[in-house]
C-alpha cells in the first residue's frame, strides 16, 4: 500500500498544480472568448441554445476561478491554508459546476431534439425567454441542492504519515 500512496503523493504534488494551471489558463481564455462570441456575434439571434451555453460558459468560468486555490493546495503537499470561508465556497463552487453542467447539456439536449422531431411546435412555441426562465430555476435548484455542501464542507485535521494537517473537504 506504500508504494501506491507514495504514487499519489507524487502525481498531487508534482503533476496536479501544473495540470491545474493550464487547465485554469485554458479554461478562462477558452470560455472568456467563447461567452464574448455568444454575446456579441448573437446579439440578433438570441435563442435557447445560446442562453443555454453562456450559462454553462459562466458555470465553467465560476470553476476555473477556484482552480488557484486548488493549485495552491496542492503544492503545499495537500495542506489548506485559505480558511474555512474559501474552503466551502471552493467545494461548493465544485459541486454547483457538476451540477449545472449536467443540467445545461441536458436543456441543449431537450432544445435540440426538440427542434428536431417537434420544428413547428418548437418555432412557434419556443422563445429565448423561455430559455433565461428555465436557466433561472436549473440555478436554484442546483444551488438549493449544493447547499449542504456550505454547511458540512470545510478544512478538517488529517493524520497523515506522521503529521498532522489541514485539509479541505
Amino acid at each position: 500500500m506504500d508504494r501506491n500512496s507514495s504514487c499519489n503523493d507524487t502525481f498531487a504534488v508534482v503533476l496536479l498544480p501544473p495540470i491545474y494551471g493550464v487547465e485554469m489558463c485554458v479554461a478562462l481564455v477558452g470560455n472568456i472568448l467563447a461567452l464574448w462570441l455568444l454575446v456579441t456575434k448573437e446579439k440578433k439571434n438570441w435563442h435557447m441554445g445560446v442562453v443555454f451555453s453562456c450559462n454553462l460558459i459562466i458555470s465553467d468560468i465560476f470553476y476555473a476561478l477556484t482552480l488557484p486555490l486548488l493549485i495552491v493546495y496542492y503544492s503545499r503537499g495537500r495542506v489548506w491554508g485559505f480558511g474555512n470561508a474559501l474552503c466551502k465556497i471552493e467545494r461548493f463552487l465544485f459541486t454547483c459546476n457538476l451540477y449545472v453542467s449536467i443540467y445545461f447539456i441536458m436543456c441543449i439536449s431537450v432544445h435540440r431534439y426538440l427542434a428536431i422531431v417537434h420544428p413547428i411546435f418548437t418555432r412557434k412555441h419556443i422563445r429565448p425567454k423561455h430559455g433565461k426562465i428555465i436557466s433561472v430555476f436549473v440555478w436554484i435548484f442546483v444551488a438549493s441542492i449544493s447547499s449542504p455542501v456550505l454547511y458540512y464542507s470545510g478544512p478538517t485535521v488529517v493524520l497523515y504519515k506522521t503529521v498532522t494537517m489541514l485539509s479541505c473537504s
